[in-house]
């Protein structure tokens, strides 16, 4: 099967800009065709380059103009490595009525692995010494039968830089 010329040089380029650039380090036309050319083998004039790089524009894939001139790639899906490194608290829903049950947010816990873990959106008991929640949803009990470390707080906020537990059930507050 024979490959469109055109539409395999957009997706090169569309691959240059994402490997190459960002707001900080945007490419020019001409650096788009030297890369084009030097990688693929590929070539085009400046005008193609500017008709193709309008086209990823109108798709919302590339940002352009820059204020040092070039284009880039402005908005990038984060790998789940990435948002390991960046996520040191979360809140989670562990309730399962409308939202992930206990099961499925000790999942995406492990996934993510973060510093802190603040459950929300669960039916109170004696953990939380407030009665609150609806009975279809699940207990933080049955959340923290996962988790070795617990710190329960009378306060509705918390420095994620002085609390050594894994996990946090802050108390409600103003039910």
């Amino acid at each position: 099967m024979a490959i469109n010329n055109d539409k395999l040089r957009l997706l090169r380029i569309m691959q240059i800009l994402w490997e190459e650039t960002d707001e900080q380090h945007p490419l020019s036309a001409t650096g788009v065709l030297k890369l084009l050319s030097a990688r693929y083998d590929m070539s085009a004039d400046r005008k193609t380059i500017y008709s193709d790089i309008e086209l990823l524009n109108e798709m919302d894939i590339v940002h352009t103009p820059h204020k040092n001139g070039g284009f880039y790639i402005g908005t990038r899906n984060f790998e789940l490595a990435e948002l390991k490194l960046m996520v040191d608290a979360v809140m989670i829903p562990i309730g399962g009525y409308y939202t992930i049950d206990i099961p499925q947010a000790v999942k995406v816990i492990d996934q993510i692995k973060p510093k802190m873990i603040l459950p929300m959106h669960y039916m109170s008991n004696e953990k939380t010494g407030v009665e609150f929640g609806y009975e279809v949803l699940d207990t933080v009990t049955d959340f923290l039968e996962y988790f070795d470390t617990v710190v329960t707080l009378e306060e509705s906020m918390v420095d994620t830089l002085n609390i050594p537990a894994k996990v946090v059930v802050l108390k409600p507050q103003n039910i």
